[in-house]
């Protein structure tokens, strides 16, 4: 391959390498976090009036709770949902989860209707106007519908709340409402293994390209340098004999070196036999032609391959 080639060549990475390299870092640190959400969400699925006592409609019936006459009596429907990525532990909680109505609401029973996808421990219990929950593990998408029975007062809608360790809790009014989970696919264990094992690699490959493309032009520059230290003068006192010979060739070669420098030559035939004749070795391609440009590239592409390198060692510790 030719010098120009090379250079060519050169040019197109240091123009793709930083883009590719930032767009999967983002992309990965984007999964990352997505694979480190953990969050469990309370829906609110609506409610459903079971009993409504008129006396316009029959005086005489009465249904009593504990000696209290019952006049109406509402289920309030729940799901508490793991919509993070990460799987929660009971032993994560640190003080319980609960659904907290306002004072004056009375409850009646609560009780757990199901557990999706699978069965699954899950507890709810009564302890005044609040509702306990408590669980021993819930995966990603689990989730727990819940019932609760409340009489003789509005239904209204409870607080979720509690502490568990680095677990966000949110709240929806509807399950359309309820975020969520990102990218879902990685809540499965082998597809996020497999996933983070190839962001890993296409990471730490980035990282060694943009190390070896500063090294390849650093080894560059230092070549350059020290043929102009050597030949420069030489080269241009052969340049001049051109003038006469070949006044193309000579005007090509004044203006790219006033230009761009002398790394940037493609010369033709004659002009490296008459620079052979003479013991001159041909201007070798610069990586760098000035401190500044030499600074810049460094700064960008050890700080590329630094990125990556973080990259990998963010999603590397990312649970699986």
């Amino acid at each position: 391959m030719s010098d120009e080639h090379k250079f060519t060549a050169t040019r197109v990475l240091q123009i793709i390498v930083p883009i590719a390299s930032v767009t999967i870092a983002l992309a990965s640190l984007f999964i990352g976090l997505s694979a480190r959400r953990k969050e469990l969400t309370c829906i609110y699925t609506g409610s459903e009036k079971l009993v409504s006592v008129s006396n316009n409609f029959a005086p005489d019936l009465t249904i009593r709770y504990h000696g209290e006459p019952v006049a109406s009596l509402t289920k309030m429907s729940y799901v508490i949902r793991n919509v993070g990525a990460v799987a929660v532990k009971g032993t994560d909680v640190v003080e319980a989860l609960q659904l907290e109505y306002p004072d004056g609401t009375k409850i009646l029973s609560v009780g757990v209707d199901k557990t999706l996808p699978s069965e699954f421990s899950f507890s709810a219990a009564q302890s005044g106007h609040l509702v306990l929950l408590g669980f021993s593990l819930l995966n990603p998408g689990d989730e727990a519908h819940l019932g609760v029975y409340v009489y003789n007062s509005e239904p209204k809608y409870p607080r979720f709340r509690g502490r568990v360790v680095d677990v966000n809790l949110s709240q929806a009014s509807d399950a359309q409402d309820a975020r969520a989970r990102p990218l879902q696919f990685i809540s499965n264990s082998s597809t996020r293994a497999t996933l983070f094992w190839l962001l890993i690699a296409i990471n730490a490959a980035l990282a060694v390209l943009s190390a070896g493309i500063w090294t390849y032009a650093f080894g560059l520059t230092v070549i350059a340098s020290n043929w102009r230290r050597r030949w420069k003068a030489r080269f241009l006192n052969a340049v001049e004999e051109l003038k006469s010979t070949d006044s193309s060739e000579y005007h090509y070669i004044s203006q790219r070196v006033h230009k761009l420098g002398m790394g940037y030559l493609s010369l033709n035939e004659s002009t490296k036999k008459h620079l052979k004749q003479k013991g001159i070795p041909e201007p070798p391609t610069s990586g760098f032609d000035t401190a500044t440009e030499a600074l810049g590239y460094t700064v960008l592409f050890l700080g590329l391959a630094t990125c990556s390198l973080f990259t990998v060692l963010y999603i590397y510790t990312a649970p699986r």
